[in-house]
């Protein structure tokens, strides 16, 4: 810019020489001098010293316009280059990676620790009900096994309640009473044959006993099939009833020997080996096994036992009573 300004005035100052008359001459310059009030009126004042000029108040008026001198239009001043922006260039977006497909192998989640209890109790072992032995037991085992369980049975079985051996239960029993007279014959005080007193409760078990006023029977055999009929008619009047066949005790070796109405051991022996088989091929039927204290050791009834050979005295009635208590014990509970 400034270049540009020093031209143009390089250019007028060449465009005045060739005229003298560019500047004012002395006259003029005196004149105008006079005329501008450079010499005040009054008292004349000191001169200036020569080497100080008058200043110039006025533009000179006779300086002739140049018309011919070209015009000149400065450039434009350039305004500051604004560079332009550059347009965006689209960023690529990088592809997204793969997620790996999750495996089938969990993490492990790490193991609890387990709080410290006291050490486990040790569960015992069930048994197993222990099956009636012959062992003689001290002491009278808990009866009350009999509360819902019904007797039927000769006076061997009428004995045992008679005289107190077993207290509980139900007892529909008579002397002389045998497989056949069952279904004829009451109680002492009843009014209705002994097997349709099984129609006045309904029992747990019955328990039978039948077999010595059978000894003398000439076919065995059909007292054992009388007594299989007779398990069926007891289920008729209790469905869910068990029933225990009792075995028969053995008889004294001299009432044997006798064979008074064939009671002897080798008959009771038969039967009781047909009445063990017959429980065995009948369901919930059950034969109660005669305890070994009224064994002898030549198979038959301990002389001290009985006054007669065949009726039990108390203290054997007791053996036998606990035994079979035992015995229906094992069953039932």
């Amino acid at each position: 810019m400034f270049k540009k300004i020093l031209a143009t005035a390089l250019l007028i100052s060449m465009l005045c020489i060739p005229f003298s008359g560019c500047g004012p001459s002395g006259k003029e310059a005196d004149a105008i001098s006079g005329k501008e009030g450079f010499a005040p009126s009054g008292p004349t004042a000191p001169s200036a010293p020569e080497t100080a000029a008058a200043p110039l108040t006025s533009a000179p008026t006779d300086i002739p316009a140049f018309t011919d001198a070209p015009s000149f239009t400065p450039p434009p001043t350039a305004g500051p280059t604004v560079e332009p922006t550059p347009a965006p260039t689209d960023i690529p977006t990088p592809a997204p990676t793969d997620t790996p497909a999750p495996t089938d192998i969990p993490t492990s989640a790490p193991t609890p620790t387990p709080k410290p209890t006291s050490a486990p109790t040790a569960t015992p072992k069930p048994t197993a009900t222990p099956r009636p032995t012959a062992t003689p037991n001290p002491g009278t085992p808990d009866q009350s096994v009999f509360d819902n369980c019904a007797f039927v049975g000769n006076s061997t079985f009428e004995g045992l309640h008679q005289f107190n051996v077993i207290t509980h239960g139900h007892w529909f029993t008579r002397v002389g009473l045998n497989i056949n007279t069952v279904y004829t014959t009451p109680t002492e005080h009843g009014s209705v044959p002994i097997i349709d007193e099984l129609n006045t409760g309904d029992y747990e078990a019955v328990i039978l006993m039948f077999g010595q006023n059978e000894c003398g029977w000439p076919n065995l055999d059909s007292f054992i099939d009388k007594y299989e009929r007779l398990l069926s008619d007891i289920w008729r009047r209790q469905p869910n009833a068990k029933l225990f066949i009792t075995g028969i005790p053995p008889v004294s070796k001299a009432h044997s020997d006798e064979g008074h109405y064939g009671v002897t051991n080798p008959h009771i022996n038969y039967i009781n080996a047909g009445l063990a088989a017959l429980a065995a091929r009948t369901p919930n039927a059950y034969f109660i096994t005669v305890p070994a204290e009224l064994i002898g050791p030549d198979g038959a009834l301990p002389p001290q036992a009985s006054s007669d050979g065949v009726h039990l005295n108390i203290t054997y009635m007791r053996y036998w009573g606990n035994h079979i208590t035992r015995f229906v014990t094992a069953i039932l509970r």
